[in-house]
C-alpha cells in the first residue's frame, strides 16, 4: 500500500474514533448497551429481512444499468459482487469500497464504463435523497436547506444533459475517452426510456426500504416516530454519512441521527437507533459478503 493510502486510512481511523469519543462524553455507553440488550427480536428480524430485500434491489438496479450500457451480467453475479463489496466499504469512507468492481470486471467491460455505471447508481440515490430531502425541507419551512437541495437537485439535471453530449477536452484522447465513458451509463440510461423507468422505480424502493427499515429500529426499542419526520430526516442523515471523514459514514451518521430526532427519544436511545443502523445496512452484509469479498480477490468466475 503506497505511503498516502496509508496516512489516508490512519486519518479515516483516528477521525471516527475521535467522533465517538466526542458522542460518549455527552452519553452514558451502559445505558446505550442495556438498551440494545432490550431491542425486540422480533422488528430485529424484520430489520435483517428488510436488508436483504434492499440488497437485492441494488444488485437489480445495477444490472439494469450494466445491461443498458451493452454489458450482460446475471442477477446473482451482480449479487454477488456488490455482496463482496460490503465488507470493503465497511473499512473505507463514501462507500469507496464500491468502485473495486470496476477493476474485477476489467477482462469483460473497461474500468471507465464500469466506474461510470457505478457512479450512475450514486447519482439516482442522490436525487432520490435529496427529493426526500426537499420535502422535508419544505415541510419545515428550512429555506437554506430548501436552497442546497434545489442546487443539488439542478446539479443532478445538468449532468444528464452534460453526459448526453460527447465532449473532447484540451487533455489526450485516451483521457478523453475515459471521460466519455463515464459518461456513457448515464447518457445511455437517459435515452432509454424502459430502463430509465425501471431504475428510478428501483431506486424509490430501495429507499422506500430504507425508511421502513429505520422505523422498524424504532420501534424495536419501543420509540414512536411519525412517519413523515423519518421521510424528511433520515436523507439528511444519510447525506452526513456520506461525508468522506470516517469508516462507512459511522459516526457522523450518529450523531446527526442524535441531531434530527432529539425531540423523539434520548440521545442513549437514538444512538442505540443508529448503532442498529449501521449493523443492518452495513456490518450485517459485510460479515455475510466475507467469504465473497476473498473470491473477489482473486477474480470472481
Amino acid at each position: 500500500m503506497k505511503p498516502k493510502k496509508i496516512f489516508r486510512s490512519i486519518f479515516v481511523i483516528l477521525i471516527t474514533l475521535l467522533v465517538f469519543y466526542l458522542i460518549f462524553k455527552t452519553i452514558d455507553f451502559h445505558t446505550v448497551v442495556n438498551i440494545l440488550f432490550k431491542a425486540s427480536p422480533f422488528w430485529l428480524m424484520i430489520a435483517g429481512f428488510l436488508s436483504v430485500l434492499s440488497l437485492m434491489g441494488t444488485s437489480k438496479r445495477w444490472q439494469i444499468i450494466l445491461n443498458t450500457i451493452g454489458y450482460e451480467i446475471s442477477f446473482s453475479k451482480s449479487l454477488r459482487l456488490i455482496l463482496a463489496t460490503y465488507p470493503l466499504n465497511s473499512i473505507m469512507p463514501s462507500k469507496s469500497g464500491d468502485f473495486i468492481r470496476a477493476y474485477y470486471l476489467r477482462g469483460k467491460i473497461s474500468i471507465s464504463k464500469t466506474t461510470g455505471s457505478i457512479i450512475a447508481e450514486r447519482i439516482f440515490d442522490i436525487l432520490l435523497l435529496a427529493s426526500l430531502s426537499l420535502i422535508g425541507a419544505v415541510y419545515y419551512g428550512n429555506k437554506a436547506l430548501i436552497a442546497v437541495v434545489l442546487l443539488v437537485i439542478l446539479a443532478i439535471i445538468i449532468a444528464f444533459v452534460v453526459a448526453n453530449k460527447n465532449f473532447n477536452l484540451p487533455i489526450k484522447p485516451s483521457w478523453n475517452k475515459k471521460l466519455n465513458n463515464l459518461a456513457l451509463s448515464i447518457e445511455q440510461v437517459s435515452k432509454n426510456r424502459i430502463a430509465f423507468i425501471k431504475i428510478v422505480m428501483t431506486s424509490i424502493g430501495i429507499w422506500i426500504l430504507a425508511i421502513i427499515q429505520f422505523h422498524v429500529l424504532f420501534s424495536a426499542l419501543g420509540i414512536e416516530v411519525p412517519w413523515f419526520s423519518i421521510i424528511a430526516n433520515l436523507p439528511i442523515a444519510v447525506f452526513v454519512g456520506l461525508i468522506p471523514v470516517t469508516l462507512g459514514g459511522m459516526g457522523t451518521r450518529d450523531a446527526a441521527i442524535i441531531l434530527l430526532f432529539s425531540g423523539f427519544a434520548t440521545n442513549e436511545e437514538l444512538m442505540s437507533v443508529g448503532i442498529l443502523f449501521s449493523f443492518f445496512r452495513m456490518w450485517l452484509l459485510s460479515f455475510l459478503g466475507l467469504p465473497l469479498t476473498q473470491k473477489l480477490t482473486r477474480g470472481i468466475k
